[in-house]
């Protein structure tokens, strides 16, 4: 099954950093300005003329033709406040997910606003409850917590069953969609930039595209139409930064801090 899946985090109105989500410098690299979101859609409504999936039905359809969905990542307050109104303008719907620790935090959506999206149609799935800066790095029975705990409180505010879940941090590894499999999630959706999926246990495992601060409509195009040597760079970069975590661990974190700072200065 291939899919082309684009991870957003938060939309915020210009420099305004500190609205939604997480307002770190290293996040907010990761933070899209809405004039530059409003631009993506534009773009990608011309790719799509039929608009995103939603991954129950590309998993009812498997194996179907490759589809492009949509997410978005921590459950900041911007999901709720701008991407839902921009993403109805075009009758899209995409899917969210959640870090349940943060839900009602300064910053973040509370319960009302998660049910809203949810009775909007998008789909609510998990992001843990902590959102650990290393999730592949806890003990197994802190992974099988964060996604157990997690499903059971976003299935209780939404009165229904959760079964689709994405990695924070970028931190994958096979024990860690093992324990996703085993708290009943059957979708997870990863950092690694590909349009393959495999199966772990009972889940699909999905890769996605990062969508950075100052990406442009048209490289986004680019990735969704299969050009070879944007997705090859892609890769190539994403396979650097795991290369540096691995070796790196903690300190990996420390000197991306640093680095960020340095770039904003």
């Amino acid at each position: 099954m291939r899919a082309v899946c684009l991870m957003y985090h938060d939309i915020i109105d210009s420099n305004a950093f500190e609205g939604s989500g997480f307002s770190d410098d290293f996040a907010n690299r990761y933070t899209v300005e809405r004039a530059e979101f409003q631009a993506h859609m534009a773009a990608l409504s011309k790719q799509l003329p039929g608009g995103p999936s939603l991954v129950p039905d590309v998993l009812r359809a498997w194996p179907g033709t490759p589809s492009v969905m949509l997410t978005f990542d921590d459950g900041g307050l911007s999901a709720y406040t701008t991407v839902m109104d921009i993403l109805e303008q075009y009758g899209w719907k995409a899917h969210f997910f959640v870090a349940t620790d943060l839900i009602g935090k300064p910053q973040f959506m509370a319960r009302e606003h998660i049910r809203t999206l949810r009775k909007r149609g998008h789909v609510i799935g998990s992001h843990s409850c902590s959102h650990p800066s290393m999730m592949s790095a806890q003990g197994h029975d802190r992974i099988l917590r964060e996604w157990t705990d997690s499903v059971k409180c976003l299935s209780d505010i939404l009165g229904e069953e959760v079964t689709t879940a994405s990695i924070p941090g970028g931190y994958y590894s096979q024990e860690v969609a093992e324990a996703a499999s085993s708290a009943g999630i059957d979708a997870i959706f990863t950092s690694e930039p590909t349009g393959r999926s495999h199966m772990v246990g009972s889940a699909r495992v999905f890769g996605r595209y990062v969508i950075r601060r100052g990406t442009t409509p048209e490289r986004q195009a680019r990735l969704i139409q299969g050009r070879y040597l944007i997705r090859t760079s892609e890769h190539v970069s994403w396979m650097m930064r795991k290369l540096a975590k691995i070796v790196g661990g903690k300190k990996y974190l420390k000197l991306r801090a640093l680095a960020v700072q340095r770039l904003q200065r």
